[in-house]
């Protein structure tokens, strides 16, 4: 299983779920992607690898497979998956 981030700009990635450690009370978070100051985290979501994912935007929206989505590592900002767009949300579908 993977989790695939997408923010407010329309960047995203995914990320194997092995890389979010369990922590116990305490414990700080983690980091799973690079941001700005006017973008932020709109939606992390759970995929398979033959999973689709509904990006909703303004203007456009745009339905992927999961699979087409880069795994990068957790510093990393993303790439962009949807142009031009305010991204809303995001769902498997």
């Amino acid at each position: 299983m993977e989790i695939v981030i997408v923010t407010k700009n329309g960047k995203g990635k995914r990320l194997p779920l092995k890389e979010f450690i369990i922590q116990n009370r305490g414990g700080r978070g983690s980091s799973c992607i690079s941001l700005n100051s006017d973008n932020y985290v709109v939606a992390a979501v759970p995929v398979f690898k033959d999973s689709s994912i509904l990006v909703v935007g303004s203007p456009n929206s745009i339905c992927i497979p999961a699979s087409e989505i880069i795994v990068q590592s957790k510093i990393s900002s993303g790439v962009e998956i949807i142009e031009n767009s305010k991204v809303t949300s995001a769902i498997v579908i």
